[in-house]
């Protein structure tokens, strides 16, 4: 508001019967108006506006009634002929785990780029830095170049300055000058170290892989992940939101998924949660393979080829899983499809330390955030391990075309 009498000039202030307040402008003896406002969302409900700035929305937060001004500012809009108003938003990288108005603004763009939310006209635009970029002074001249886009005025030396400073943490520097959103202290891994793995390839058909799946019937979802043998590029089958079938996971859909992996691929390993799925997980086990004279290679137990009981067996379930898993997404070991719904779960995994390692869980067990992906894909890269680790004599033979000179 400081900035709008330099904007006006004496013509205009004239013209257009302009007067000029520190908290509101009139225009038109009153007819049109820009109004500063900061926290009476109750007061604002009724209005008309024509165009709203959220500004700072990474500040907006229950505490504060951000998301409640949020909703009236929605309802406001919604209001004009022919939906004419608009509102922008425009923040900096969000810190995760504070539920802003600006984290929810990102997730929700990133459920309708997945398919799960309804389009319903937003734009979301983000200049950030790749994952990998470095905080250093050869690095961040050309990081901040890209990043800060149009936004000429800001000097790039002074901001490297600032980077460089011992006393601003990396974490910092990466949200307001990278404006990339950094992970919480108790993620499992960083966004960034995820998201560098990201690689879209084809998975052949007839390609050996391994398969993990993790179940629900009514509150977490559903995943199936695929895991390639040759390389172990890790794959979305199918991960599915029981909110999205009237509540109740669709088992026969889910079911088909399976089914259909294995008319596709040469599965040598799956290693299934158990819970709630016994009489799925014992149905596979008796059929799927043998049914095309492809037999599973590696079981997940002596006692059952698929059922891989996450609860009984959580030592195992934490060191040759969890912890592997995660040294190798932070070595750069595989690659993944960078599904944005498995990108999601991955996200939302905290750190949950045991008493025989680190293994990971949900914010909280009422936690909407799910990471049901996370743990198929543990369990699919358990399985190829296991398969890598069998006697050559043991493993799948392939069929060689024969060459002739």
């Amino acid at each position: 508001m400081l900035l709008f009498p330099s904007y006006f000039t004496k013509a205009a202030i004239k013209e257009y019967e302009i007067d000029l307040g520190k908290e509101i402008i009139y225009a038109h003896h009153g007819a049109q108006q820009i109004q500063a406002v900061t926290s009476s969302a109750r007061a604002m409900e009724g209005n008309r506006p024509t165009f709203v700035l959220r500004n700072e929305t990474h500040h907006w937060r229950t505490v504060n009634e951000g998301h409640a001004m949020d909703r009236v500012i929605a309802r406001n809009l919604a209001k004009s002929k022919g939906g004419q108003a608009r509102a922008l938003s425009i923040t900096n990288a969000y810190e995760p785990g504070e539920e802003s108005v600006a984290q929810k603004a990102r997730e929700d763009y990133e459920n309708v780029v997945a398919g799960r939310f309804v389009d319903v006209g937003v734009l979301y635009d983000s200049l950030e830095a790749p994952p990998d970029a470095r905080l250093c002074a050869e690095d961040a001249p050309a990081v901040l170049a890209a990043v800060r886009g149009d936004a000429h005025w800001l000097d790039i030396q002074t901001i490297v300055q600032e980077i460089l400073d011992p006393r601003n943490p990396p974490s910092q520097s990466r949200r307001f000058y990278y404006n990339q959103i950094v992970a919480t202290e108790d993620a499992w891994v960083t966004p960034q170290e995820w998201d560098a793995l990201a690689d879209t390839a084809e998975v052949a058909d007839g390609e050996p892989i391994t398969l993990g799946f993790d179940g629900s019937l009514t509150d977490d979802h559903c995943a199936l992940i695929g895991c390639r043998i040759s390389d172990g590029y890790t794959f979305k089958i199918g991960v599915w939101d029981p909110e999205n079938y009237g509540g109740e996971a669709p088992r026969e859909e889910i079911d088909g998924k399976v089914r259909q992996a294995f008319e596709r691929f040469d599965v040598v390993g799956f290693f299934s949660d158990l819970h709630p799925w016994e009489s799925y997980v014992d149905a596979w086990a008796q059929g799927l393979g043998k049914e095309r004279g492809r037999e599973l290679c590696v079981f997940a137990s002596q006692r059952h080829r698929i059922a891989w009981d996450m609860r009984a067996r959580q030592k195992e379930f934490t060191l040759e899983g969890c912890e592997r898993v995660h040294n190798e997404i932070t070595e750069g070991a595989f690659k993944h499809d960078g599904d944005r719904q498995v990108r999601q779960h991955v996200h939302n995994a905290r750190r949950r330390p045991n008493a025989w390692g680190t293994a990971f869980g949900k914010q909280h067990r009422e936690s909407h955030r799910k990471v049901d992906s996370l743990a198929a894909l543990i369990l699919a890269r358990m399985a190829r391990r296991a398969y890598l680790s069998l006697p050559e004599k043991r493993q799948r033979r392939v069929k060689k075309k024969a060459a002739f000179y």
